[in-house]
């Protein structure tokens, strides 16, 4: 199916590494013009170069959208080269994810604030600079990747990051109804558990905990079924989430917006 996206502006932020950078590869595959940011050179680059070794369209800026300094440098670098007509909010994460089980009594205000700096101001200082000329050329695209801890926040989730992506969820309600009518829409993607590079590391040291063995297919089966019951009954992948912003990206989306995607596996169990 022809997605209608070549041609297209698309900027993806936190898209070096995992779900990102499965974004941008998938927007890219699409024929979109994709620029990406992260704040670690290397492998932004990495994905640079390699992509353009298949001809496709994508441009790593070194940026750290956690300050108000590099926020102001994607967007003046993207705008430079033109309107921008898919924005893709996909940093999110708290500020100290080590400290997952410190309880919500236990997490100072300064955590609180960086997370819902990362996971929320950031995204809307990128909206209020790219989604105007969206709105005056009568298209466009506005993507927020949430997660599933933002809809049934579990016990050993940082607290300040669960509230962040909530919000992040009403904020795509309240966006997508200040852009009524105007042909942008804007949806939140929220994803369950993903097979990255971290997860992976974390599932791996359960199943050392539990005696499983190692075989990674196997360890995999017993986890989606002891430790996060997933009724799709395997972990998600990154291109699953590439998967849904691209079509949500794409005009065949036009009649979608105000909405929450959840590409969890099954994993949430609320009716809403």
């Amino acid at each position: 199916m022809d997605l209608g996206l070549s041609g297209l502006r698309a900027v993806v932020t936190g898209g070096s590494r995992g779900i990102g950078k499965a974004i941008v590869t998938r927007l890219a595959e699409e024929g979109a013009r994709v620029a990406f940011c992260g704040r670690s050179e290397s492998p932004g680059r990495a994905l640079e170069a390699e992509l353009s070794t298949r001809g496709l369209m994508a441009t790593f800026v070194a940026a750290d959208t956690e300050t108000d300094a590099g926020i102001d440098r994607l967007a003046a670098q993207v705008l430079d080269a033109g309107p921008v007509d898919i924005l893709v909010n996909n940093v999110g994460g708290s500020a100290n994810p080590e400290a997952a089980g410190q309880g919500f009594l236990n997490i100072p205000t300064s955590e609180w604030m960086q997370t819902y700096y990362k996971c929320v101001v950031g995204a809307v200082r990128l909206i209020d600079a790219l989604v105007p000329s969206m709105r005056e050329r009568g298209w466009g695209r506005v993507i927020n990747i949430s997660s599933a801890g933002g809809l049934e926040p579990p016990d050993n989730m940082p607290a300040e990051y669960a509230a962040a992506k909530a919000a992040m969820n009403t904020m795509t309600m309240s966006l997508s109804r200040t852009l009524a009518r105007t042909g942008v829409t804007v949806n939140t993607v929220t994803p369950g558990p993903v097979l990255t590079e971290g997860f992976q590391s974390w599932m791996e040291q359960v199943a050392k905990d539990n005696g499983w063995g190692t075989d990674l297919a196997a360890i995999e089966k017993r986890f989606v079924t002891e430790v996060l019951p997933l009724t799709a009954g395997r972990l998600g992948r990154p291109a699953d989430i590439a998967s849904a912003v691209a079509y949500i990206a794409s005009v065949h989306s036009d009649f979608v917006t105000g909405s929450n995607f959840r590409v969890d596996g099954g994993l949430s169990r609320a009716a809403l």
